[in-house]
């Protein structure tokens, strides 16, 4: 009670106090400073467990740890300033004890306990009655630490199951934690030596005992471990397992800093449901597995895959390989002749092109035509009031121009350049998209244009307006121009005349009155509007 214990080296346990081996003690430890001593374990104080041995001549023994400080000791491996194990040393209170900037070569900078069938609230007890600040190991902050108590599953597994191809690659990463869940940081990589492999069982096995042994490239056993899940291989070979085989590869991992990694996990079996076994070899002390069973599902190999089988008869899913000059993954897919085939050969596989693009090596782009229309020499402008307008358009090195319209909402159609009866247009054309299209200024001249009858023969001339312009629509947000678009410079709209021009109309030759045709009065007029024009293209 109220002591100073100050550089104290030890090269055993416990700097300044080692109690082992205890059977009579009655112990209080009160308003006392640690500073800078040093041992193997706990650089301050070392307890530890009864001998089993002994635990029947154990009388009694109780230890009060109140109002200490512990600063700046040091521990070779475990417990900075205190070492702890006590499945059978009670302490009866742990209060108000002020623990900074001791350090630890392994684990707990400040605190280690080496137990763990001691109740967890034991544990908290001494955490929360204490004072840490920049306890470390290493350059790491470990203020307190137990020794390794559990294995969890880093990764996220919706419904703890998983679905796979025989063969594919599966991640499964795992970390070693204390029992405060706190992932080991153990960077001097002490419990690298614990190993954790994965085996497998049907869940739903047809046969008793139905549990498969892993096997490696050279097909030997590589779950030697006698516990737990690996049964001997007669019990398949007695149950007659329908020959199957099954391997796993990939399936062992080491703990390095506190995480093992399993990225490259493959399994190779028939179609069907497992439940992947952990089990833990090189550890002599009991760590609990903090998971619920992994299961896996084995899927049939899909359809730009090759089922093949290696030479130890276990099936598999390859993927396909093409020629280097295939670019896979960029423009490309390398798909399977045949997926049945057993065979992944170069030669046989198909480089696929992706959409949008064309060629022997997909290295083509495939354009898709939005520039504009141009629109010229309409005859009987009257019909656009109508939004369904139908036409045939000839792409040019400007655009596309307008061969043949009618609107959709009658049965005559509308000649541009030349005569084409609707039904034969028809099967020229497909909806290309629906754009709406605004007109700015429009200028109309007279000029005369042929008219027809209903059997589609000119019946003479008229006076009709004719447009000659390039416009701008808007399609999905993006835009569309017109003429202006394709050309160097923007071109102006024709100079409108200061009096409108009227051509002579030759004389029309009488026709029947039910053919004839009215003439149309001759005008200029300048206006804007909008419509919506559905767009069919002719290739």
């Amino acid at each position: 009670m109220n002591s100073n214990f100050t550089e104290n080296i030890s090269k055993g346990n416990g700097g300044v106090l080692c109690l082992n081996n205890i059977k009579n003690l009655n112990f209080n430890l009160t308003s006392n400073t640690f500073y800078k001593n040093k041992a193997m374990n706990g650089g301050a104080l070392y307890f530890s467990n009864i001998k089993k041995e002994n635990i029947d001549d154990r009388k009694e023994v109780s230890i009060f740890i109140e109002n200490n400080i512990f600063k700046e000791n040091i521990a070779d491996y475990y417990g900075g300033a205190m070492y702890l194990e006590y499945d059978t040393i009670p302490i009866e209170k742990y209060t108000n004890n002020n623990i900074t900037k001791n350090e630890a070569g392994v684990l707990g900078g400040g605190v280690y306990l080496n137990n763990y069938y001691s109740e967890k609230n034991i544990f908290f007890n001494i955490y929360n009655n204490s004072h840490f600040k920049n306890n470390r190991v290493g350059s790491f902050d470990d203020d307190f630490t137990s020794r390794p108590t559990y294995i969890s599953l880093d990764n996220i597994i919706k419904n703890n199951s998983i679905s796979a191809i025989a063969g594919d690659y599966i991640s499964l990463n795992f970390v070693l934690q204390d029992i405060f869940n706190k992932t080991i940081v153990d960077i001097s990589n002490y419990y690298s030596v614990i190993t954790l492999k994965l085996s497998y069982t049907n869940q739903y096995p047809t046969q008793k005992n139905e549990i498969y042994e892993n096997k490696d490239d050279n097909d030997n056993d590589v779950n030697n471990n006698d516990n737990n899940y690996n049964t001997n291989n007669n019990n398949n070979d007695n149950n007659n397992n329908n020959n199957k085989n099954y391997k796993l590869l990939g399936n062992v991992c080491n703990f390095i800093n506190g995480k093992c990694e399993m990225n490259n996990l493959q399994i190779f079996a028939s179609p069907d449901r497992y439940v992947l076994k952990p089990i833990i070899e090189n550890n002599k002390n009991e760590i609990i597995f903090n998971f619920d069973e992994i299961e896996i599902q084995v899927d049939d190999c899909n359809e730009e895959q090759i089922k093949m089988t290696d030479k130890n008869g276990y099936t598999f899913c390859a993927t396909p390989i093409c020629t280097n000059s295939c670019p896979v993954g960029i423009t490309a897919r390398c798909l399977p002749k045949s997926p049945e085939s057993n065979k992944n050969d170069v030669l046989n596989n198909v480089c696929h092109c992706n959409s949008g693009w064309k060629g022997d090596n997909c290295n083509e782009k495939i354009f898709v035509d939005f520039g504009p229309n141009i629109i010229t020499e309409i005859d009987e402008l009257l019909w656009l009031e109508t939004a369904d307008v139908i036409g045939v358009i000839e792409k040019t090195a400007n655009g596309k121009r307008v061969h043949y319209l009618w609107n959709g909402n009658m049965d005559k159609p509308y000649p541009v350049v030349q005569k084409v009866p609707k039904i034969e247009a028809e099967k020229f054309t497909k909806k290309f998209l629906t754009i709406d299209v605004s007109i700015p200024g429009l200028g109309f001249d007279g000029v005369p244009a042929l008219a027809y009858n209903e059997e589609g023969g000119p019946i003479g001339t008229k006076s009709s307006a004719v447009l000659k312009l390039g416009f701008t629509c808007a399609a999905n947000t993006e835009q569309f121009t017109g003429a202006d678009q394709q050309q160097p410079e923007t071109p102006k709209l024709p100079e409108l005349p200061e009096q409108p021009s009227i051509p002579e109309i030759p004389e029309i030759p009488e026709v029947p009155k039910q053919q004839a045709v009215a003439e149309q009065p001759i005008f200029f007029y300048s206006f804007n509007f909008t419509f919506v024009l559905f767009c069919y293209i002719y290739f």
